[in-house]
C-alpha cells in the first residue's frame, strides 16, 4: 500500500524543503521506495536530491502532475530517489 507524506506551508523559509529532503532520504534509508513530487518554483528540494543545480530549468517534472495529456516520467537520482523536479 502506497502511503503520501506532505510537507506545506503557505510561508516561506520555514523548512519545507530540508523537512521534506531529510524525509526522503530517511525513508530510502529503511529500504522503502520513494518519488519526491517538488512543487516548489524554487526547486530547492530537486537540486539537493539530485545534485544537479539547474533541473527546475528542465521541461517536465512536476508539471506533468497538472496536465492529463503528459506523462508522468520520474527521475533517478543519485540517493535512489525518484523525483518529480520543481520550476
Amino acid at each position: 500500500m502506497a502511503q503520501i507524506v506532505t510537507v506545506t506551508n503557505q510561508k516561506g523559509g520555514v523548512g519545507k524543503s530540508t523537512i521534506g529532503v531529510n524525509i526522503a532520504i530517511a525513508l530510502k534509508e529503511l529500504g522503502k521506495k520513494v518519488l519526491l513530487i517538488d512543487v516548489d518554483g524554487q526547486g530547492n528540494s530537486s537540486a539537493t536530491v539530485s545534485r544537479d543545480a539547474r533541473i527546475n530549468q528542465r521541461p517536465g517534472g512536476s508539471e506533468c502532475v497538472f496536465y492529463a495529456d503528459k506523462p508522468i516520467e520520474p527521475t533517478s537520482t543519485p540517493l535512489g530517489i525518484d523525483l518529480l523536479h520543481g520550476h
